[in-house]
C-alpha cells in the first residue's frame, strides 16, 4: 500500500554539519512549489557565496527539501 507523505523535510547546512526539519506539508500546494515558498521566505540569496542563507544569521544555509 502506497501512503502519502504529510510532511517535507527541510536540508539545512550549519555550523555543525547537515540539519533535518520536518515541516507539515500543504497539501493544496505541490511539494516542491511549497521548497520554493518556504526558501524564498526565510533565506536570502548570497550572491557573493552563491548560497541561501538563513535570515536569522545564525550561520545556517538552506540546502533544499525532500518529500
Amino acid at each position: 500500500m502506497i501512503t502519502t507523505l504529510l510532511k517535507i523535510t527541510v536540508i539545512l547546512f550549519g555550523p555543525q554539519g547537515l540539519v533535518y526539519v520536518d515541516i507539515p506539508r500543504n497539501l493544496t500546494m505541490d511539494c516542491f512549489d511549497q521548497c520554493d515558498v518556504l526558501r524564498e521566505q526565510y533565506a536570502t540569496y548570497n550572491d557573493k557565496a552563491n548560497v541561501w542563507e538563513i535570515k536569522d544569521k545564525q550561520g545556517f544555509s538552506f540546502v533544499g527539501c525532500y518529500c
